[in-house]
């Protein structure tokens, strides 16, 4: 496996510690809003199918 090498600017970096209340609080928040952009973006790419109805 490779080892990804930081650079020495960011070798410093501390990640910020995240309660999983917050998590929950911004998922309730935001997540709706995400889901509807997926759900356009899902079906912007579906082709469109149209029946004719002559047989």
């Amino acid at each position: 496996m490779p080892i990804a090498r930081l650079p020495p600017w960011m070798q410093d970096v501390v990640a910020p510690a995240v309660r999983h209340e917050t998590v929950r609080f911004w998922w309730h928040r935001f997540g709706p809003v995400f889901v509807a952009e997926i759900r356009k973006m899902r079906l912007a790419r579906l082709p469109v199918v149209r029946n004719g109805g002559s047989t």
